[in-house]
C-alpha cells in the first residue's frame, strides 16, 4: 500500500501521528501547507490523505475543490477542530472520503485506512463500468426465463381484449405490465390506473362510475368515471382484492353486461375499454374465506400473467442495478461509473421482500452516499443492514423466519396488527404463519 499524507501546519499533531502509524506498520509522509500537499498528492500518489481545514495558504475546502477540478480519485479525509455544519456539508459535496473532528482518534484513523484499501482492491475487481443503456419510463428490464415468459403472455394478450388479472408480489412491477399490455394494444389510447385501497368504499363507485350533479350529498357537479374516460383504452385496476364484497356485485354486472349507469341516472353507458385488474394477494384463497366473490374473480382472470418475483431471477439483477444507475446517474453531481464485484454479489445473494421497487430504492440510496465513483460492498450492506459477519451457528431459513417472527410478536406484546406492518406482511399471512409455526403467546412471567 503507499504512504498516507498528513497535510497540517500543527507539525506536532504532525509527527505524533505519524509514530503512531509507524507502530502499525503504516508508513507517512507529512506536510504543512496546502500548496506542499497538493505537490505532494500529485508526485506521491498516497493511498489516502488526512487533510485539516486551517492550512497556512488555503483551506481545507479550497483543496478539495481543487482536487475535485482536477479529477483526483485519491481519498481525502477532512480533518477539523470546529464543529460547522456547513463545511461538513460542502466537504461531501467536493467528495471528502469523510470528515473526522479533532482530537481524533487513532482506531478511527486506522479505519479509513483499511477503507480506503478495501476501495483501492475494489475498483480492480469491478464488473464493468456503467453500460448506456436507454432509459424509458415503464419500461420492463431483464433477460431471465422468467421474465421472457411475462413478455410472452404479454404479447399473446395484446391481440385480444378479454380482462386480464396480473398476479405479482409487492414491487415486482405489476403496473409496468399493464402499461406493456396497453402500449402493445394501442398506446394512443387512455390508460387510466387506479389504487382501489386507496379510494374510500363510500366513494369507488363514483370513481369508476361516475355521478350525476346532486345525486349524493357534495355532487355539486356531474362526475365523469374513469370508465368512461378511458374510452376505449385500458383501466387498470390495482390491488383489486381491497374492493368491497357490497361493490364486487357491481362491477360482476359490469363486466358481464359491458355496461353502466352513472350514480343517480339510468342511461346506459357502453363499457369501451378494457379491463387489466391485479393482486399481490392470492384471491383464490381469499375466494375460499369468503372475501372475494368466485364468480368475479373468474371474470377477471379469463386471461391471468404471473410475474416472478426477483429471488427467482436473480441473474436480471446485474441488468437491473445497470439500469438503475443510469436512470439516477444525475443525482450526484460527480457521477457513480460502476459497481464493485463483491456489492453485485451482495445483492445477488439477497432475497428482495420488496422486489424490483426495493432494489430500485437501495441504488438511489448506494449513489447517494457513495463517497467514490464507485459503489462498494460497504455502501449496500450499508442499504441492506446485512451484517458482515457470519452467525455462529447456520440454520434453515424455515427456523430462522420463525425465530424472527416470534421475537417481533414478542416485540409488540403480540399486536397482530403493528408486527404485521414491522414485517411487512398481511395481518392474514401473519396469522397463517403463526399457525404454521404453532408460535403461542406466553403466559406473564414467562420468559421470552
Amino acid at each position: 500500500m503507499n504512504n498516507i499524507l498528513i497535510i497540517d501546519d500543527d507539525k506536532m499533531f504532525c509527527r505524533s501521528l505519524q509514530l503512531q502509524l509507524e507502530t502499525h506498520g503504516i508508513m507517512s509522509t507529512t506536510k504543512n501547507t496546502g500548496e506542499e500537499g497538493f505537490l505532494a498528492l500529485l508526485e506521491e500518489n498516497p493511498a489516502i490523505v488526512f487533510l485539516d481545514y486551517h492550512l497556512p495558504d488555503i483551506t481545507g475546502l479550497d483543496f478539495l475543490r481543487r482536487a475535485k477540478e482536477r479529477e483526483i480519485k485519491t481519498p481525502i479525509v477532512l480533518v477539523t477542530g470546529r464543529e460547522d455544519m456547513d463545511i461538513v456539508i460542502e466537504a461531501m459535496k467536493l467528495n471528502a472520503f469523510d470528515y473526522l473532528r479533532k482530537p481524533i482518534n487513532l482506531e478511527d484513523i486506522l479505519i479509513l485506512i483499511e477503507k480506503a484499501k478495501m476501495k483501492s482492491v475494489e475498483k480492480k475487481e469491478v464488473v464493468e463500468n456503467i453500460k448506456k443503456t436507454e432509459v424509458e419510463d415503464y419500461r420492463i428490464i431483464g433477460k431471465s426465463r422468467g421474465i421472457t415468459e411475462t413478455l410472452k403472455q404479454i404479447g399473446l394478450v395484446s391481440v385480444n381484449r378479454v380482462p386480464v388479472l396480473i398476479i405479482g408480489e409487492s414491487g415486482t412491477g405489476k403496473e409496468l405490465v399493464a402499461r406493456a399490455i396497453h402500449r402493445a394494444m394501442d398506446k394512443s389510447k387512455p390508460f387510466i390506473a387506479i389504487n382501489a385501497s386507496a379510494i374510500p368504499s363510500t366513494l369507488i363507485e363514483a370513481e369508476l362510475f361516475g355521478a350525476e350533479k346532486g345525486s349524493y350529498t357534495g355532487a355539486e357537479k356531474t362526475r365523469i368515471g374513469k370508465l368512461e374516460q378511458a374510452e376505449d383504452g385500458v383501466v387498470f385496476l390495482d390491488e383489486i382484492s381491497e374492493i368491497p364484497l357490497e361493490f364486487q356485485v357491481k362491477l360482476l354486472r359490469v363486466l358481464q353486461e359491458k355496461e353502466f349507469e352513472r350514480i343517480g341516472s339510468h342511461k346506459k353507458i357502453p363499457l369501451k375499454a378494457r379491463i387489466v385488474a391485479a393482486s399481490n394477494k392470492d384471491l383464490k384463497k381469499l375466494v375460499e374465506e369468503g372475501k372475494f366473490r368466485e364468480d368475479l374473480y373468474y371474470r377477471l382472470s379469463v386471461a391471468e400473467i404471473k410475474i416472478p418475483p426477483l429471488r427467482e431471477r436473480t441473474e436480471d439483477i446485474p441488468i437491473l442495478v445497470n439500469y438503475f444507475l443510469n436512470k439516477h446517474k444525475n443525482l450526484r453531481l460527480y457521477p457513480v461509473k460502476g459497481i464493485t464485484s463483491k456489492a453485485l454479489k451482495l445483492l445477488e445473494s439477497y432475497d428482495f421482500p420488496g422486489n424490483v421497487r426495493q432494489l430500485e430504492n437501495i441504488i438511489i440510496r448506494a449513489i447517494i452516499n457513495c463517497k467514490t465513483e464507485y459503489i462498494d460492498e460497504s455502501d449496500i450492506r450499508k442499504e441492506l443492514n446485512v451484517s458482515a459477519t457470519i452467525p455462529e451457528k447456520v440454520m434453515p431459513l424455515r427456523e430462522v423466519e420463525k425465530n424472527y417472527i416470534k421475537f417481533v410478536l414478542n416485540y409488540t406484546d403480540w399486536n397482530i396488527t403493528r408486527t404485521s406492518k414491522i414485517l411487512e406482511i398481511a395481518p392474514n399471512t401473519l396469522r397463517k404463519k403463526i399457525a404454521d409455526y404453532e408460535l403461542k403467546k406466553p403466559e406473564k412471567g414467562e420468559n421470552l
